[in-house]
């Protein structure tokens, strides 16, 4: 989910970002980011702004990379902006996620699936399953994994 993992992923011709607000983890409404910020994740204007309010000198930190930005230095992203409209009603708690590939084609992807490792004493893995509520087959189970399994990511 978009809640600190890395949700500005770059891989070869795509780039996969959420479209909810980190802080407040709704729907962005003007989503913008800092000009010199090398990321393409946003972050919602107008919570940032009060936010920050009260905070000297103008000079405020990203939300997703951490480095200074001044008010002026916010350019909006008409990208996250088209892309928040479309999905607004398809878009929920766990499903905020966009891929964007280089042919300018993009989806709304679907929740993360997790993997499921069972450790042995050894810290060595015993058994893989799959996300709750799926078996290998596809099947649903009606049962979630035991408490002892470690989710990897």
């Amino acid at each position: 989910d978009s809640d600190g993992d890395d949700d500005d992923e770059e891989e070869a011709g795509k780039m996969i970002f959420s479209l909810k607000d980190s802080t407040t983890k709704r729907l962005m409404e003007y989503p913008v980011r800092g000009k010199d910020c090398a990321h393409f994740q946003c972050f919602d204007l107008f919570p940032f702004v009060a936010g920050n309010i009260f905070m000297s000198g103008q000079r405020w930190r990203c939300p997703a990379c951490e480095k200074f930005v001044s008010l002026q230095q916010l350019q909006h992203c008409g990208l996250t902006a088209a892309l928040t409209t479309e999905f607004r009603d398809k878009a929920a708690a766990k499903h905020d996620r966009v891929e964007f590939r280089s042919d300018r084609s993009y989806c709304l992807l679907d929740e993360r699936k997790r993997s499921y490792n069972k450790l042995n004493g050894r810290g060595k893995s015993t058994s893989v399953k799959q996300a709750p509520g799926q078996s290998s087959r596809g099947s649903k189970q009606s049962h979630p994994p035991p408490d002892d399994e470690i989710i990897i990511l």
